[in-house]
């Protein structure tokens, strides 16, 4: 089994150690607090001339990339920080292609794969993506083709464990601060007489925020 961390980005300076696996296989965590954290990608490929060009093509770009010959030999954990797999297919039957997706993300079901592929057989895409794979790219990549698959799966998968905030109508924002304690007392269920009681005014008054308010939020 091959497990190498590749030390890929160019922009700042990393520990002496970066560019080598530790002990457990885990990526060095030694970075400068001032720098940049570069994100790190497990890279599957059987072959060792298509896995150095992938890790090749993300280190130019930026990124740290971890080595395996096989999908079911990955293992790695919360502290690698992983964000993406890129996984290389080499003439593998449906069958086959399927498998090792499902391998891949079975070690990490929350980390979005990029297959590569030297087929571009409308069957062999169906068959990754259905399996759970985020993106398909035919090999030769074109150069940047892979970084910028691989940056937008990981913006995407960081959308995705966002929890989405609540939209607001698009006149909230005109609201005077007296207009948003009248809604909120609304919105608690108050009336207009308790309203008035609360935050010291006439129902009259009230009213006439009320209505400011409907038109304003429409």
């Amino acid at each position: 089994m091959t497990k190498t961390a590749v030390t890929t980005d160019p922009t700042f300076r990393v520990p002496a150690d970066a560019g080598r696996t530790t002990v457990d296989g885990r990526l060095p965590d030694r970075v400068p607090s001032s720098m940049p954290v570069p994100s790190r990608v497990v890279v599957v490929a059987s072959e060792a001339r298509t896995r150095s060009m992938i890790c090749e093509e993300l280190r130019t770009s930026g990124f740290v990339s971890i080595e395996f010959e096989r999908s079911d030999e990955v293992s790695f954990g919360p502290a690698d920080r992983v964000q993406c797999a890129v996984l290389a297919l080499n003439g593998e039957d449906r069958g086959e292609r399927e498998g090792m997706v499902r391998s891949l993300l079975s070690s990490a079901p929350n980390v979005p794969v990029v297959v590569v592929s030297k087929s571009d057989d409308t069957e062999a895409v169906i068959a990754a993506m259905r399996a759970g794979a985020r993106d398909y790219l035919r090999h030769p990549i074109r150069p940047g083709d892979l970084a910028h698959s691989v940056r937008g799966q990981i913006e995407r998968a960081n959308r995705e464990r966002t929890p989405p905030q609540p939209s607001l109508p698009p006149g909230f924002a005109m609201l005077s601060r007296c207009e948003c304690e009248v809604l909120d007392a609304v919105i608690r269920g108050c009336c207009t007489k308790q309203i008035a009681d609360q935050i010291g005014g006439v129902e009259k008054t009230i009213e006439y925020h009320r209505k400011r308010i409907m038109e304003k939020l429409g």
